[in-house]
């Protein structure tokens, strides 16, 4: 494979799910997951907040293949419903069947705390990935880049196109989802130092995962704020190609700017058609494989280093030992240029 595709080219399965069969009758919503290999010693599962999401799908496909090199029985289980209620349902059921472990991408940390407590006290091993829940019991966080760096980057690159100056929208996630309140913070915080003559006049978190309520709410942005330069969509796979379809739905390819952190294959007709500027992420194939390289770690006693190999594509993993935190690494910068390198 191409080295730029090495860990996407696996990624094609599914910011961010497959098939399972529980039924949480208690929130009213069903479960799907995929299954991967089934002859393994060790059981592990992996929780998104939603399945059937193109980011979700990416970070499973990572973790199966740590599931085929450590030989588990492995699968992703998640509600359909994408709500923390839906969530918390699916590890409640999960931890009935006992697996060895559980890498958790956490939608609402503080909802998922007393679960994650009792799956510890059932002797689970329980690793969040992508989002943390920081005051839970759970053993690691596998963090996909520094909150600071994506949020920076995000920032600068949308102020190196946008001219360092003019009116900019922030739109983020969930408040319930602490990454996307840090990235907040961040980003006004530096673009009243860095950049003075640049102003955020509108903030979302009103849209949430709803990319029709996101093309609404960005054409009724643009409305508002004729002179607009940039959005600033920090919200995930679903959101940031609908503001770029509310751009081009209003003629402004080359007036307002995009840039997301997104996967490649939505936003790829936008970032083509300059309705979007460029995206930010992380290999989340690596972050899968870290993630169950971690959960590999602590279900065998070994403990983390300040420094981790956890593999030829990932010698050098940092470990926080206070944070309890593995770091993947720093940001990529997908552009018109190189977004034909990546699959998912």
């Amino acid at each position: 494979m191409k080295s730029s595709r090495r860990r996407f080219k696996a990624l094609v399965a599914p910011l961010l799910g497959a098939a399972l069969a529980i039924s949480l009758a208690a929130c009213g919503s069903s479960t799907q997951g995929s299954t991967g290999d089934n002859g393994g010693e060790k059981t592990v599962v992996f929780v998104p907040f939603k399945v059937g999401n193109a980011y979700f799908d990416a970070v499973d496909a990572g973790i199966k293949t740590a599931a085929k090199e450590y030989g588990w029985n492995y699968s992703m289980k998640g509600s359909t419903a994408g709500t923390p209620a839906g969530q918390v349902e699916v590890i409640k059921s999960l931890i009935q069947q006992r697996p060895d472990a559980l890498i958790i991408d956490p939608g609402d940390a503080s909802s998922l705390n007393p679960v994650i407590k009792q799956a510890r006290d059932a002797g689970i091993v329980v690793v969040t990935t992508d989002q943390d829940a920081p005051d839970s019991a759970r053993q690691a966080f596998v963090q996909p880049a520094g909150s600071d760096a994506i949020a920076d980057q995000v920032l600068d690159l949308t102020m190196e196109q946008a001219g360092a100056e003019g009116e900019v929208a922030l739109v983020l996630g969930f408040k319930t989802v602490s990454q996307y309140v840090a990235w907040d913070n961040r980003i006004k915080d530096q673009i009243k130092a860095k950049y003075p003559n640049a102003k955020i006049v509108y903030t979302d978190y009103a849209v949430g995962a709803d990319s029709a309520a996101a093309t609404a709410m960005a054409k009724s942005v643009m409305s508002k704020y004729p002179n607009l330069k940039a959005f600033m969509t920090v919200n995930g796979s679903a959101v940031a190609p609908a503001v770029s379809q509310a751009i081009t739905d209003q003629n402004k390819i080359g007036k307002v700017l995009n840039f997301a952190v997104s996967t490649p294959n939505q936003m790829k007709p936008y970032v083509e058609s300059g309705a979007a500027n460029g995206i930010v992420l992380w290999d989340t194939n690596q972050l899968g494989f870290l993630s169950g390289w971690a959960a590999e770690q602590l279900m065998t006693g070994k403990t983390f280093s300040s420094q981790n190999s956890a593999g030829p594509d990932l010698p050098a993993v940092a470990y926080d030992d206070q944070a309890k935190t593995l770091l993947l690494g720093p940001p990529l910068v997908i552009t018109k240029d190189s977004i034909d390198q990546y699959d998912f």
